[in-house]
């Protein structure tokens, strides 16, 4: 994904004869904790959520038959088009606009927000087509691609996101409590995002699902046997 989602603008005051400028050491949003998206109310109604995916079941029998979602290809795919943006980008859009001052990291929130919502967007329509588990696997694939692009992505668009996908990770989470409407859905995507993520992408996510999956993962590792008695011998 190329990085024509935003225009190009007049020159601004952060450019200089010796180059743009240093990125910001921290995402002012989330500075005290301001700025992280709100998670709706948890825990509604496992019943309701059962009966939403009879309704998209029977949805996606009357749909014409199409290929299941590949978890590693939309991994791959929210990687690339993350590592496809440039910095000078976010430099471009950012300092004095015709619109009045740009922050930088206004910018690059505005950059990661373009690039990402085709695929929230592709997250909701799953779902609404009655493809339960394909947008299941879309959504841990999304999460798995804002991990690699923090932990692996070119250095300079990273230094200048620099919370950028940790927050939009939290985005998707909420977006998909709001989707699938907590239950089973919500704890595998994380339980995925605890078994295959970073700890130290997690580490700054701050998301009730997530930290409860967690703690059962944890719970998990201290409840069982040191040695287990191999199956012949039982």
């Amino acid at each position: 994904m190329n990085q024509g989602f935003i225009d190009a603008t007049a020159d601004h005051d952060l450019r200089g004869e010796s180059g743009p400028p240093e990125p910001l050491c921290r995402h002012p949003r989330r500075v005290g904790g301001q700025g992280r998206p709100r998670h709706p109310r948890r825990g509604r109604s496992a019943a309701l959520a059962r009966k939403v995916e009879g309704i998209l079941r029977a949805r996606r029998r009357s749909a014409p038959h199409r290929r299941s979602v590949d978890e590693e290809a939309v991994t791959g795919e929210v990687y690339d088009d993350l590592s496809a943006l440039e910095a000078e980008t976010i430099w471009d859009n950012s300092g004095r606009q015709r619109h009045g001052y740009v922050d930088p990291t206004e910018a690059s929130w505005e950059l990661m927000e373009e690039t990402m919502d085709p695929h929230l967007r592709r997250l909701e329509r799953l779902w609404d087509e009655g493809y339960p588990d394909d947008a299941t696997r879309y959504c841990g694939g999304m999460l798995a691609g804002l991990c690699q692009f923090k932990m692996e992505g070119p250095g300079k668009i990273v230094e200048w996101m620099v919370d950028d996908p940790y927050t939009f990770a939290e985005r998707v989470l909420e977006k998909w409590q709001g989707i699938c409407l907590g239950g089973r859905r919500l704890r595998e995507v994380a339980e995925f995002a605890v078994a295959k993520l970073s700890p130290e992408f997690l580490e700054y996510v701050h998301d009730e699902a997530i930290k409860e999956a967690q703690a059962r993962a944890k719970a998990e590792i201290r409840t069982a046997p040191l040695h287990a008695e191999p199956a012949g011998k039982r």
